[in-house]
Formats: structure tokens, C-alpha cells, sequence
């Protein structure tokens, strides 16, 4: 993965230089990035590619709110904040960690309330990493 990462890093920077930033090649260059730094379990940068998807897709305008794939990438947030709080030794950081990752499944949790109900398993996931 690391070539894979050095190669999509490359792009993503040359394609922050060529298109406009809502561009949607963007997004299909930083998931399969953010997907590598989680494979690498760098959990920090798979966040940061996380982040930088949402911004693209809230920013843009082209999605609702409420959109399903977004709870999904709240979620997927929260657990890349889960694991990097348990993977690291400082407890400072471990606590910052969870209460970013409680933050993002609570937006998931909103998010999926509305677009799957309550009982559904996707909801009741993010219910469980509010706890």
C-alpha cells in the first residue's frame, strides 16, 4: 500500500492544482487513499482523507444533509478515531481521540436516523459507538 499511497498523494496534489475543489475526481482520488492509510493502519491521515471528503461533498452542495453515504463516511470517521485511540500508548491522546470519533458517529447516528429509521442496523451501529 505504501507505493499505492505515494502514487494517489501525488495525484490528489496534482489534481488540487488542476481542478476546481469540489471537483468530483477529488473524492475518487482521496477514497481509495483514505481506504490505504487505513489498511497501513495510520489512522490519522486515513481521518484526515475522511475529512477532506465530507468537506468536498458538504461544501459542494451536491448532496443533502441527510445523505446516506455521508452517515456512512461519519461512521467510518468515527471508527478510523476509535482505533486510532485505541492504537496509541498516551492517554491524552486516546481521549482525544474517542471523543472526536463520539462526535463524528453522533453525525452519522442524526444521519442515518433520518435516512434508514431507527431500528436499522447501519443506525444501531452508530448508536453503539455512542456508547
Amino acid at each position: 500500500f505504501v507505493r499505492a499511497i505515494v502514487a494517489l498523494e501525488n495525484a490528489l496534489k496534482l489534481g488540487e492544482a488542476q481542478f476546481h475543489a469540489c471537483n468530483p475526481q477529488l473524492v475518487n482520488i482521496a477514497l481509495p487513499l483514505m481506504s490505504s492509510y487505513e489498511c497501513e493502519r495510520d489512522y490519522a491521515n486515513a481521518v484526515r482523507m475522511n475529512k477532506y471528503v465530507i468537506n468536498i461533498l458538504t461544501t459542494s452542495q451536491v448532496v443533502p444533509n441527510n445523505w446516506p453515504e455521508l452517515g456512512d463516511l461519519y461512521f467510518n470517521m468515527s471508527e478510523n478515531c476509535m482505533k486510532g485511540g485505541d492504537a496509541t500508548p498516551s492517554q491524552a491522546l486516546k481521549k482525544k481521540w474517542k471523543a472526536e470519533g463520539k462526535v463524528h458517529a453522533r453525525k452519522s447516528f442524526d444521519i442515518r436516523r433520518v435516512t434508514s429509521g431507527e431500528e436499522h442496523v447501519k443506525t444501531l451501529q452508530a448508536a453503539k459507538l455512542l456508547k
